[in-house]
Protein backbone atom coordinates (compact mmCIF):
# COMPACT_ATOMS: atom_id res chain seq x y z
CA UNK A 1 0.00 0.00 0.00
CA UNK A 2 2.86 2.40 0.71
CA UNK A 3 4.29 1.80 -2.78
CA UNK A 4 0.83 2.50 -4.19
CA UNK A 5 0.93 6.02 -2.79
CA UNK A 6 4.53 6.53 -3.89
CA UNK A 7 6.35 5.91 -0.60
CA UNK A 8 9.22 3.62 -1.58
CA UNK A 9 11.54 3.91 1.40
CA UNK A 10 9.53 1.90 3.94
CA UNK A 11 11.23 -1.13 5.46
CA UNK A 12 10.07 -4.37 7.02
CA UNK A 13 11.60 -5.77 10.19
CA UNK A 14 12.39 -9.26 8.89
CA UNK A 15 11.26 -11.79 11.48
CA UNK A 16 9.35 -9.21 13.49
CA UNK A 17 10.01 -7.55 16.81
CA UNK A 18 10.39 -10.79 18.79
CA UNK A 19 13.14 -12.01 16.47
CA UNK A 20 14.93 -8.64 16.64
CA UNK A 21 14.80 -8.61 20.42
CA UNK A 22 15.85 -12.26 20.75
CA UNK A 23 18.82 -11.73 18.43
CA UNK A 24 20.13 -8.88 20.59
CA UNK A 25 19.14 -6.09 18.25
CA UNK A 26 19.62 -2.61 19.67
CA UNK A 27 16.59 -1.26 21.49
CA UNK A 28 15.88 2.16 22.91
CA UNK A 29 12.94 3.50 24.82
CA UNK A 30 13.94 7.11 24.19
CA UNK A 31 11.83 8.79 21.52
CA UNK A 32 13.81 10.27 18.63
CA UNK A 33 12.67 13.71 17.58
CA UNK A 34 11.88 14.14 13.90
CA UNK A 35 11.14 17.30 12.02
CA UNK A 36 7.62 17.37 10.64
CA UNK A 37 7.42 16.62 6.95
CA UNK A 38 4.78 16.27 4.29
CA UNK A 39 4.33 12.98 2.49
CA UNK A 40 4.20 13.90 -1.15
CA UNK A 41 2.39 11.08 -2.84
CA UNK A 42 1.34 10.07 -6.28
CA UNK A 43 -0.95 7.12 -6.73
CA UNK A 44 0.25 4.25 -8.90
CA UNK A 45 -2.90 2.70 -10.29
CA UNK A 46 -0.82 0.16 -12.24
CA UNK A 47 -0.03 -1.70 -8.99
CA UNK A 48 -3.60 -3.00 -8.78
CA UNK A 49 -5.69 -4.72 -11.44
CA UNK A 50 -9.34 -5.59 -12.00
CA UNK A 51 -11.12 -8.81 -12.90
CA UNK A 52 -11.11 -7.65 -16.54
CA UNK A 53 -7.33 -7.24 -16.38
CA UNK A 54 -7.00 -10.81 -15.09
CA UNK A 55 -9.18 -12.11 -17.93
CA UNK A 56 -6.97 -10.27 -20.42
CA UNK A 57 -3.85 -11.67 -18.74
CA UNK A 58 -5.23 -15.19 -19.12
CA UNK A 59 -5.50 -14.61 -22.88
CA UNK A 60 -2.17 -12.86 -23.46
CA UNK A 61 0.01 -15.11 -21.29
CA UNK A 62 0.82 -12.65 -18.51
CA UNK A 63 1.98 -14.76 -15.56
CA UNK A 64 -0.65 -15.16 -12.83
CA UNK A 65 0.60 -16.10 -9.38
CA UNK A 66 -1.73 -17.55 -6.75
CA UNK A 67 -0.37 -16.76 -3.26
CA UNK A 68 -2.65 -19.09 -1.29
CA UNK A 69 -1.65 -22.48 0.09
CA UNK A 70 -0.87 -25.39 -2.21
CA UNK A 71 -3.81 -27.34 -0.75
CA UNK A 72 -6.20 -24.51 -1.62
CA UNK A 73 -4.62 -24.10 -5.06
CA UNK A 74 -5.09 -27.84 -5.76
CA UNK A 75 -8.73 -27.73 -4.62
CA UNK A 76 -8.03 -29.94 -1.60
CA UNK A 77 -8.76 -27.32 1.03
CA UNK A 78 -11.52 -24.76 1.35
CA UNK A 79 -10.19 -21.31 2.28
CA UNK A 80 -12.66 -18.45 2.52
CA UNK A 81 -15.29 -20.66 0.89
CA UNK A 82 -13.06 -21.14 -2.16
CA UNK A 83 -11.35 -24.21 -3.59
CA UNK A 84 -9.01 -24.08 -6.56
CA UNK A 85 -7.34 -21.40 -8.64
CA UNK A 86 -7.67 -19.25 -11.73
CA UNK A 87 -6.70 -21.36 -14.78
CA UNK A 88 -3.13 -20.80 -15.93
CA UNK A 89 -1.93 -19.53 -12.55
CA UNK A 90 1.16 -20.87 -10.83
CA UNK A 91 1.24 -21.33 -7.09
CA UNK A 92 3.75 -19.50 -4.89
CA UNK A 93 2.21 -19.49 -1.41
CA UNK A 94 2.99 -16.39 0.62
CA UNK A 95 3.74 -18.58 3.64
CA UNK A 96 6.40 -20.48 1.65
CA UNK A 97 8.56 -17.35 1.46
CA UNK A 98 9.27 -17.39 5.19
CA UNK A 99 11.38 -19.84 7.18
CA UNK A 100 8.90 -21.37 9.61
CA UNK A 101 11.43 -21.57 12.44
CA UNK A 102 13.08 -18.14 12.31
CA UNK A 103 9.99 -16.43 10.85
CA UNK A 104 12.38 -14.50 8.56
CA UNK A 105 12.19 -14.39 4.79
CA UNK A 106 14.20 -17.08 3.05
CA UNK A 107 17.58 -16.05 1.59
CA UNK A 108 17.28 -14.13 -1.68
CA UNK A 109 18.82 -16.98 -3.71
CA UNK A 110 16.13 -19.40 -2.51
CA UNK A 111 13.38 -16.85 -3.10
CA UNK A 112 14.60 -16.03 -6.61
CA UNK A 113 14.41 -19.72 -7.58
CA UNK A 114 10.64 -19.69 -6.92
CA UNK A 115 9.77 -16.94 -9.39
CA UNK A 116 9.81 -16.44 -13.16
CA UNK A 117 13.26 -15.44 -14.39
CA UNK A 118 12.19 -12.41 -16.46
CA UNK A 119 12.05 -9.58 -13.94
CA UNK A 120 10.76 -7.10 -16.54
CA UNK A 121 7.62 -9.05 -17.51
CA UNK A 122 4.39 -8.00 -15.83
CA UNK A 123 3.14 -10.47 -13.19
CA UNK A 124 -0.31 -10.42 -11.61
CA UNK A 125 -0.69 -11.81 -8.10
CA UNK A 126 -3.84 -12.77 -6.25
CA UNK A 127 -5.07 -14.67 -3.22
CA UNK A 128 -8.39 -14.61 -1.37
CA UNK A 129 -8.47 -10.87 -0.72
CA UNK A 130 -4.98 -9.43 -1.21
CA UNK A 131 -3.11 -10.15 2.02
CA UNK A 132 -0.93 -13.11 0.96
CA UNK A 133 -0.50 -11.56 -2.51
CA UNK A 134 0.87 -8.40 -0.89
CA UNK A 135 3.56 -10.43 0.86
CA UNK A 136 4.56 -12.06 -2.43
CA UNK A 137 4.56 -8.65 -4.16
CA UNK A 138 6.86 -7.31 -1.44
CA UNK A 139 9.35 -10.15 -2.01
CA UNK A 140 9.19 -9.81 -5.80
CA UNK A 141 9.83 -6.07 -5.57
CA UNK A 142 12.73 -6.69 -3.20
CA UNK A 143 14.16 -9.17 -5.73
CA UNK A 144 14.05 -6.53 -8.47
CA UNK A 145 10.84 -7.33 -10.37
CA UNK A 146 9.76 -4.18 -12.20
CA UNK A 147 6.05 -4.75 -12.98
CA UNK A 148 4.17 -6.50 -10.17
CA UNK A 149 0.43 -5.94 -9.79
CA UNK A 150 -2.14 -7.32 -7.36
CA UNK A 151 -5.70 -8.36 -8.07
CA UNK A 152 -6.78 -7.13 -4.62
CA UNK A 153 -10.38 -8.44 -4.56
CA UNK A 154 -8.88 -11.84 -5.40
CA UNK A 155 -10.81 -15.06 -5.45
CA UNK A 156 -13.55 -13.63 -3.24
CA UNK A 157 -14.61 -11.38 -6.12
CA UNK A 158 -13.64 -13.89 -8.82
CA UNK A 159 -16.08 -16.56 -7.63
CA UNK A 160 -18.91 -14.04 -7.37
CA UNK A 161 -19.13 -14.27 -11.18
CA UNK A 162 -20.60 -17.66 -12.09
CA UNK A 163 -18.98 -17.41 -15.54
CA UNK A 164 -15.44 -16.81 -14.23
CA UNK A 165 -13.33 -19.92 -14.85
CA UNK A 166 -11.94 -21.72 -11.81
CA UNK A 167 -9.76 -24.82 -11.78
CA UNK A 168 -10.90 -26.91 -8.79
CA UNK A 169 -8.13 -29.47 -8.79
Amino acid sequence: MLRWIGFDTAMVLDGGWQNWDASGGRVSETPRPHDPADLVHGHRPELFVTREDVLTAMKDGTPLIDALSEAQFQGQQDELGIKGHIPGAINIPGASLVDQISECFLPDEELAALFPQDKTQRCILYCGSGIAASSVAFVMTRLGFKDVAIYMPGLQEWISDPNAPLNNG
